[in-house]
């Protein structure tokens, strides 16, 4: 029996938390004793990259990039007799780094019910991107991962970090209602930070100090003024987060 409590196809990360949950299982059912650096390792040859599965195995607030050993991994091909000798595959093939996350902010998900495919949300990206839209998030995302590590994070300084020019608008057809969300501004109610789409979508990710439930209340109304391709209201669902810095275990 599989329990799973994270929604598919909603931009939360759940194939990426699938691997993870088989690389540690694979691990522990065949006493390999393999400590997570290396697990990692598996994880990324799987999944492509560690944006998602280094999070998940590590726990935390994880920065990661690829590095040159990542082109030496073995191509998976699915299926049962998919088989890959340890020794061919290339130790540290990226590079993790915890930060500090303020023990102010949680996080709040307002998931829509109804999948968006990573495949579809990036069918709509440019393939080239002006250099100032670039800079324009380089300057951002640098202030954004030490912003929320502040004893005493700055909802102004955050939520300006938080502004995008790469994938949020050439998605927003895909996502009603996105617009109106993204343009939400520290105020409208006390304790909001900043919007953003969690992953490629359509699941909407808030930060917040306080009144997380009212907070996912007036993201739901917005969304229940959309409707979705068949015309129906976009219903949703609200769950309200904590970052759990120990990462996968076994229970």
């Amino acid at each position: 029996m599989v329990d799973n409590d994270i929604p598919l196809g909603r931009g939360l990360g759940s194939s990426g938390t699938a691997i993870v949950a088989g690389v540690m299982l694979a691990n522990h059912a065949c006493e390999l004793n393999l400590p997570k650096e290396r697990l990692l390792d598996y994880c990324v040859m799987v999944e492509g990259h560690p944006d998602n599965v280094a999070a998940s195995l590590l726990g935390g607030f994880v920065c990661s990039y690829l590095n040159e050993k990542a082109t030496q991994l073995p191509k998976m091909v699915w299926g049962a007799e998919n088989t890959v000798k340890q020794e061919n595959i290339p130790y540290k093939t990226s590079a993790c780094i915890k930060m500090k996350w303020s023990k102010a902010v949680k996080v709040v998900v307002v998931i829509p019910k109804y999948e968006l495919a990573t495949k579809l949300a990036r069918s709509v990206l440019p393939k080239l991107y002006d250099r100032s839209d670039v800079v324009f998030n380089l300057q951002r995302v640098t202030v954004l991962t030490h912003a929320l590590g502040f004893d005493n994070p700055d909802p102004e300084v955050i939520h300006e970090a938080m502004q995008d020019r790469i994938h949020q608008h050439y998605r927003q057809e895909l996502i009603p209602g996105l617009p109106e969300i993204l343009a939400l501004k520290p105020g409208f109610i006390d304790g909001f930070i900043g919007a953003c789409m969690s992953g490629a979508g359509p699941t909407l990710l808030i930060l917040a100090t306080d009144n997380f439930e009212a907070i996912g209340k007036k993201i739901q109304d917005i969304f229940l003024k959309y409707t979705d391709v068949n015309g129906k209201k976009i219903d949703s669902y609200v769950k309200v987060l904590d970052v759990f810095e120990d990462g996968a275990i076994i229970c």
